[in-house]
């Protein structure tokens, strides 16, 4: 199993910065995302590491081996692509021994590795087909599969569950780490899905405009970002404010948000006079208010249905406020204009020096 090094990587495409000084490791068998908005730099960064685009500066270790000098084929890397590129006049079984074939492999070890293959993505009764009769979500298992026959350890995924409907992509993306696993492989995995990173990976990336801007586990990315930027981007909505500390002692400061009203916040790091901004996921915002620093009294001005979500917009004052609550069969859903209690717990506050 390799472990891999991405030291300094800088591209530009003329004027235009797609990567500048990125840097990180990934561990022997470890799986890891990589997410940010569109045009971040996801896709370069995983094409620069393949050996597909050349980079300006830094370099690209893999097994401790410095491969910026060697071709996509011998970094022993498979590639697995969102516009699933199979061969449209070899059937699945072609597809799948094309990479042994390739490297001259043995008739007996290509039948071996194409059996096991077939076997593992459950295409054995499908061996025949070519990819137009197969559906999309076996495409691309057919490609995954010749991704991992030509023996790679090292797997590079670019929106590999893009173009696959729903139900298919949710069901895909634990089958693809539960193999990856049992394979004993290492993975970089690069998605816009945020859901669909944190659902499958070890460790998250999180790029903006080129940059690593953190990289942590998913769970200390969605309740620890430490970053303004990664707490508005993971998890979709999020409550920001923007405020001054006015008051601290040892087990809370006190913050007045330019709408006018207060929040207790834990005071590790701040001082009387600080300009910050705040973020609270609106999951964190109770609708009673049993052991709460933070309790306001708001009108309900929207409700929004979202399956297992029920998304409130909460008037507090001047400030609009945003509440999800997980819908349960027997919660009473609350109606617009009624008057409520909510509460926010200091520790579900994050606190960010204001730039």
């Amino acid at each position: 199993m390799p472990e891999l090094e991405v030291r300094n990587i800088s591209k530009y495409f003329d004027s235009i910065r797609a990567l500048e000084n990125v840097s990180f490791k990934v561990k022997d068998g470890e799986y890891v995302t990589i997410v940010g908005p569109s045009g971040c730099g996801k896709s370069t960064l995983l094409r620069v590491i393949a050996g597909i685009i050349k980079p300006d500066r830094g370099e690209i270790y893999i097994g401790g081996e410095q491969v910026n000098n060697k071709p996509p084929q011998e970094r022993g890397i498979g590639l697995v692509f969102q516009n699933i590129l199979l061969f449209p006049h070899m059937n699945a079984w072609e597809n799948i021994t094309y990479g042994p074939v390739v490297k001259g492999w043995s008739d007996r070890e290509i039948e071996r590795i194409g059996r096991e293959m077939m076997d593992l993505m459950k295409l054995t009764f499908r061996s025949d087909a070519y990819p137009s009769e197969l559906s999309m979500g076996m495409q691309q298992k057919t490609a995954l599969a010749r991704a991992l026959a030509s023996g790679s350890s090292l797997l590079l995924l670019d929106e590999p569950l893009s173009a696959l409907d729903t139900r298919v992509r949710v069901k895909l993306r634990y089958e693809l780490r539960e193999m990856i696993k049992e394979l004993g492989l290492t993975a970089i995995h690069v998605t816009h899905d945020q859901e669909e990173a944190m659902s499958i990976a070890d460790r998250m990336i999180i790029l903006r405009e080129g940059e690593v801007v953190e990289i942590g586990t998913p769970a200390q990315i969605y309740f620890k970002p430490r970053t303004l930027f990664t707490a508005e981007f993971i998890g979709g909505e999020c409550n920001i404010f923007e405020g001054e500390v006015i008051k601290i002692n040892n087990y809370f400061a006190e913050i007045e948000t330019e709408d006018g009203f207060p929040l207790k916040v834990k005071p590790h790091g701040l001082h009387k006079g600080m300009k910050i901004v705040v973020a609270v996921k609106p999951e964190h915002i109770t609708l009673n208010c049993g052991g709460a620093e933070n309790t306001f009294k708001g009108e309900v001005r929207e409700i929004d249905f979202l399956g297992s979500i029920i998304r409130y917009e909460i008037l507090v004052d001047k400030s609009k406020l945003f509440i999800g609550k997980t819908h349960r069969g027997n919660m009473k859903i609350l109606r617009l204009g009624k008057t409520i209690n909510i509460g926010l717990k200091a520790q579900n506050i994050h606190v960010y020096r204001k730039q």
